[in-house]
């Protein structure tokens, strides 16, 4: 399975960002059998315009950030999210994992370990 998680920090020992749509960096990694290697980390270009909101452009959703960028992904881990995009992901069968915190290589550790719990 896929799994993403959001930085703000290209370095797996930083905090998972707790706003999906405006961490600068997405971790995309494969888990399998109990084992998990980082595939790529993404840069999200439409990070700092959703921060800002500026220039009269309208920014990508977070919703259109996951659609565009990480469309392959199981499983979305996040702090929080908004419930139409939790709704969105579920209706495609993509799983999200809620945590209140922790380093992105622990975590995806964990979930390697324990499953999605």
């Amino acid at each position: 399975m896929r799994v993403v998680i959001p930085s703000d920090h290209k370095d797996e020992r930083a905090e998972i960002y707790p706003f999906f749509g405006q961490a600068k960096y997405f971790y995309l990694y494969e888990i399998e059998k109990g084992e998990f290697r980082l595939l790529e980390i993404r840069e999200n270009s439409a990070s700092d315009s959703i921060r800002e909101l500026s220039h009269g452009k309208r920014p990508l959703s977070v919703q259109q950030i996951i659609d565009k960028y990480l469309n392959e992904c199981d499983v979305f881990v996040a702090v929080n999210m908004n419930k139409y995009v939790i709704s969105n992901l579920e209706a495609k069968g993509k799983n999200v994992a809620f945590v209140k915190g922790g380093q992105i290589r622990e975590l995806v550790s964990k979930i390697a370990k324990e499953g999605l719990n």
